[in-house]
């Protein structure tokens, strides 16, 4: 299969926008050796996102369509090692649906076509985090929030480094409980053979103070009630991005055109402040 065939394929795999896809290909074909010669640098790579900051500064802002047609060659060796370690390609799929995410968030924040955020989509590409579901789920080494001290708790069960799933929560479908749930079974037999301690999330979802202005019956809520929370701050970047969509300077600028945003906003003007949490659940 040439490049150009996997790329066709996969952009139908993972829903690629049409505007999205032409652009794409017109990037490779007008780009053909500048992107193979990228990809054979940096397919093997570690951090294979570095590269973007050096590209920039030469092709301006179709770095992002670079890192795109980069992240859709380098993912046809990613499917090669699912194959290799006996992963279905219906994971394959819904894992990769990420970058088609990923790219209207780009368009949203920076105004262009192609992938922003490939130091994230590495991650997908590696491969070592994979969707189940609903969610996300990634082996890790165990780590603490910077705004807490070791839980004495956890002290003595789970120790900084030791392997944990880190669980992420993608955007765009809503986070039912019976959704959630699945995706936990899933991920208890998906990992069923590695060693593991236990679920962690880091998530604004899981701030305490969402009860402030959420029902105890709502999605958010529920999935929070999954977790023991070992720490928590007052850290709002994340929670103003993923409802907001970005910072205002003003709290009376922020849209009001869903439910949790009108909420969440009276809850600022009230004086509330949003933040984020970590949360365990332990492997029994």
């Amino acid at each position: 299969m040439t490049n150009e065939q996997w790329m066709d394929a996969f952009s139908e795999k993972i829903g690629l926008p049409v505007e999205l896809k032409n652009a794409h290909f017109a990037f490779y074909r007008n780009h053909r050796e500048l992107t193979d010669a990228v990809y054979e640098k940096y397919k093997d790579k570690h951090d294979f996102s570095r590269f973007i900051k050096d590209y920039s500064k030469v092709i301006g802002s179709d770095a992002y369509l670079l890192a795109l047609a980069f992240a859709v060659l380098r993912a046809k060796d990613t499917l090669t090692e699912y194959h290799r370690r006996g992963i279905s390609e219906e994971v394959f799929d819904k894992t990769m649906e990420d970058i088609t995410l990923w790219c209207d968030n780009c368009k949203k924040k920076t105004g262009f076509l192609g992938l922003e955020n490939l130091g994230w989509i590495q991650n997908h590409l590696s491969p070592n985090i994979f969707r189940l579901g609903r969610l996300q789920f990634q082996i890790y080494p165990m780590y603490y929030p910077v705004y807490t001290s070791l839980p004495a708790k956890w002290k003595t069960h789970i120790r900084r480094g030791t392997p944990i799933i880190n669980v992420h929560i993608p955007q765009g479908e809503k986070l039912t409980a019976e959704a959630c749930e699945d995706s936990f079974c899933q991920a208890r037999a998906f990992f069923r053979e590695r060693d593991y301690a236990c679920f962690v999330c880091e998530s604004w979802l899981l701030f305490p103070g969402n009860r402030e202005f959420m029902s105890e019956t709502s999605n958010i809520i529920q999935f929070a009630k999954r977790f023991d929370i070992v720490a928590q701050a007052k850290l709002d970047h994340q929670a103003i991005e993923r409802i907001f969509g970005e910072r205002q300077s003003d709290v009376n600028n922020y849209p009001e055109d869903t439910t949790l945003q009108r909420n969440a906003k009276a809850y600022m003007k009230s004086g509330g402040k949003l933040g984020t949490a970590f949360g365990i659940i332990k492997n029994n």
